[in-house]
């Protein structure tokens, strides 16, 4: 899950973070890796909230529209939904989804008024959902202009509801990932080793933010969770398809090998860690520390 046809420039910000980010993710490898991530989750998030049927509702870093058309359109028979993401081929194949009321656009989601054909202006969105997205908006600057334009653009008693990545999401895992990029054949792609991913929030922000742009918090919490996949080959499907910005700045026919040298450190590395699952058959999981947020207008 990711975010106009024109990237604004990177803008840095007081905590020395730039933006915005596109991904780079590509639509066969998303549509490849394992769904548990993209769709679970996205039931869960839409779980969280009543539905009437007629909202005006916009998916925020919609991926490729799978889980907004599988998930999210069946709740607003009557309504309006609108998926926006900044990365084109995930929008190229969201296309695919397409019908009556539900509308996918290239954008950026922290420039929400420059996307043409999104009603934003007139303070006429019901619902802002956004499963696995908001964590590419970088920094805590960016973050509240960010809470401060959703807040603008909803209507009197308007949701944001939100299911995103908090700093401390999969542990063990990134680590992993740096020692892997730290090896001799891989660290001239990883900064020589040092390359590391990109800040995430931290649910502390919140609590004193949301107020700040005007939200009552109506749910804000960790959710812990294991995401299993079946064997190995399903988590490196899942590596390749949802870290891209580890991806691209391998050559193309590199990149399956680094995330299987990966996926098989990280296996043999957590294996006798107390608490992580016994894996029955290959199965391997990873761990899930996320943000749960519901705010109301």
């Amino acid at each position: 899950h990711m975010n106009s046809p024109q990237h604004s420039p990177a803008r840095p910000t007081q905590d020395g973070s730039t933006g915005p980010v596109d991904p780079g993710f590509e639509g066969a490898s998303y549509a490849a890796s394992n769904r548990e991530l993209q769709l679970t989750g996205f039931q869960f998030l839409l779980g969280q909230h009543q539905f009437i049927g007629n909202e005006l509702v916009i998916d925020l870093a919609c991926g490729d529209g799978g889980a907004t058309a599988k998930d999210l359109k069946r709740l607003i028979p009557n309504g309006r939904v609108f998926g926006v993401d900044i990365s084109p081929d995930m929008i190229a194949s969201a296309q695919n989804y397409c019908e009556q009321n539900l509308t996918f656009l290239v954008g950026d989601i922290e420039n929400l008024g420059a996307v043409s054909g999104l009603p934003v202006a007139d303070k006429s969105v019901d619902v802002f959902v956004s499963n696995y997205g908001m964590h590419w908006i970088l920094g805590r600057e960016r973050m509240q202009k960010f809470l401060d334009l959703v807040y603008a653009a909803l209507k009197p008693d308007g949701v944001l509801l939100s299911l995103f990545a908090e700093d401390r999401i999969f542990p063990y895992f990134f680590e992993r990932m740096q020692e892997v990029g730290a090896r001799d054949s891989w660290a001239p792609y990883f900064d020589q080793g040092e390359f590391k991913h990109h800040p995430l929030a931290r649910i502390e922000w919140f609590q004193e933010d949301l107020p700040k742009a005007g939200f009552k918090i109506e749910q804000l919490n960790l959710r812990e969770n294991w995401i299993k996949f079946a064997n190995q080959e399903a988590l490196v499907r899942g590596v390749m398809g949802w870290l891209p910005q580890y991806m691209t700045r391998l050559p193309a026919e590199l990149r399956e090998s680094y995330a299987r040298e990966v996926v098989a450190h990280y296996a043999q590395s957590t294996k006798d860690i107390p608490g992580y699952p016994e894996y029955q058959n290959g199965e391997i999981g990873m761990f899930d520390v996320s943000i749960v947020l519901k705010a109301r207008k």
